[in-house]
């Protein structure tokens, strides 16, 4: 995030910030920072210049500065935040959020994970699937198998976040295809299966 962006109208959902400045001071109350893990991130008090915004469930570390005005449903997190690596990145949440003071980000979102597109995204290192659960806080990653693959539950070849278009779990309009049901790239259609014949003596 770059420092000093200021007067603008912005949308920051589901993000990491690590370190830095987040300067923040938009001219419109729609501006929408939610569902965020602001570590070690500095934060400037920039409330005579806006009045309100779109947020709250943000997690912010201890003793760390927090966006204006505060929000009932925002998340303090009283250890410190160790992150492990994964096949995608380093900033996976671990599996027992307890080890890494992570606890209060899993299911303490704003809305469901299917109504932001995040059903087949992750945030631990098991690759367990946002699914129909209510929204981690925090960055996610397109959850993939044993191989570094993203999950491909049909075996099609076309990854399941890429399949279910919207990302809300259901195969419905303005899906690619069903993310649950085999779509042969030759438009070929399932048979009855290898039939065996034992010949006649």
């Amino acid at each position: 995030m770059p420092n000093g962006i200021k007067g603008l109208h912005f949308e920051f959902p589901n993000t990491l910030f690590y370190g830095g400045i987040f300067n923040f001071a938009p001219n419109v109350t729609n501006s929408l920072v939610k569902d965020n893990l602001f570590d070690q991130t500095s934060i400037p008090t920039n409330t005579s210049i806006y009045v309100t915004y779109n947020g709250g469930y943000n997690a912010y570390g201890t003793n760390t500065g927090r966006l204006l005005p505060l929000f009932a449903t925002d998340q303090i997190l009283t250890n410190t935040l160790a992150y492990q690596t994964g096949p995608l990145g380093n900033y996976y949440y671990p599996t027992n959020g307890v080890s890494g003071g992570l606890t209060n980000l899993f299911n303490t979102g704003s809305t469901w994970a299917t109504n932001v597109g995040l059903y087949h995204y992750t945030t631990t290192t098991n690759q367990v699937i946002e699914g129909s659960t209510m929204l981690d806080i925090g960055y996610h990653y397109v959850a993939v198998d044993v191989n570094g693959n993203p999950l491909d539950t049909d075996d099609d070849g076309i990854p399941d976040y890429l399949e279910d278009t919207n990302g809300n779990g259901v195969y419905d309009a303005g899906d690619l295809s069903n993310w649950q049901a085999y779509n042969s790239p030759n438009g070929l259609t399932n048979g009855t299966g290898l039939q065996v014949f034992t010949p006649l003596k």
